[in-house]
């Protein structure tokens, strides 16, 4: 709250991933807009915030090859675990071609996740697009994810002030690494939309939310990455040690 409040006189964009509601107040008493993810009895669809991946794109037209790649690296999480930290370059390709494809079979309008399931299955001749496939299926219609990302998403995301909390989902080692994957996205997207203002993106805890080998992994993409919308990212913790752990255990690089 103190890094917020000193940019506040910039008119800075901030959007912050909290665990445990530390940047609530900070958040509203500027205006801005703080979503709990999980949990919410304010919302009717069994308390749970939405969030479409794919949201934003493919509306004004096909998205860009560095939008696809991006979005890759977001679906990415859905198809690797703890044992496999990323694809190979052979599932990469199927991936990309997929997203392509996906955008390609619903021109001018938003898609959904039930889309994309339905643009693997089309591919099912592929092995790997048949797996892909069997995957997305618990993440759309009527699977155990799909009420977090299949269909528009719950709320307007872009606010100048925005804060989201994972109390609840931090428990949920499947769950995590994709909501927090597409919050991030979502930022970094919005970002190029407001050139020569200030942009941080900030995840708190990272003592508690590192220790998931695929959103740490995800987290250092996103370092890598959001130079060239001119976002910040930081992560927080208690101690260094913290992120030495992360790297003692092969989470991060």
């Amino acid at each position: 709250n103190i890094v917020n409040m000193a940019m506040m006189p910039l008119n800075p964009r901030i959007v912050s991933i909290d665990l445990g509601y530390s940047s609530r107040v900070f958040t509203e008493l500027c205006g801005g807009t703080y979503f709990t993810l999980l949990n919410d009895p304010s919302n009717p669809d069994g308390g749970v915030k939405r969030i479409n991946p794919f949201g934003g794109y493919n509306v004004a037209g096909p998205p860009t090859e560095d939008d696809v790649v991006d979005l890759s690296y977001v679906l990415e999480r859905l198809f690797i675990d703890p044992t496999k930290l990323e694809l190979d370059n052979e599932e990469r390709a199927i991936l990309f071609k997929a997203i392509q494809q996906n955008f390609r079979d619903n021109p001018n309008r938003e898609v959904f996740m039930g889309h994309f399931h339905a643009t693997l299955s089309k591919m099912r001749d592929n092995p790997i697009a048949r797996s892909f496939a069997n995957t997305v299926s618990s993440w759309c219609n009527n699977g155990p994810f799909a009420k977090f990302v299949d269909g528009p998403s719950t709320d307007d995301l872009d606010h100048d002030i925005v804060g989201f909390e994972l109390s609840g989902i931090e428990k949920r080692p499947q769950l995590l690494p994709v909501i927090v994957a597409m919050i991030l996205n979502h930022a970094s997207r919005n970002a190029s939309h407001y050139p020569g203002i200030p942009k941080l993106v900030w995840v708190d805890e990272f003592a508690v939310l590192g220790q998931n080998p695929m959103l740490a992994r995800y987290v250092e993409i996103a370092y890598r990455t959001y130079g060239k919308t001119g976002t910040g990212i930081w992560t927080m913790s208690q101690q260094l040690g913290d992120y030495e752990l992360c790297c003692k255990d092969g989470h991060l690089d």
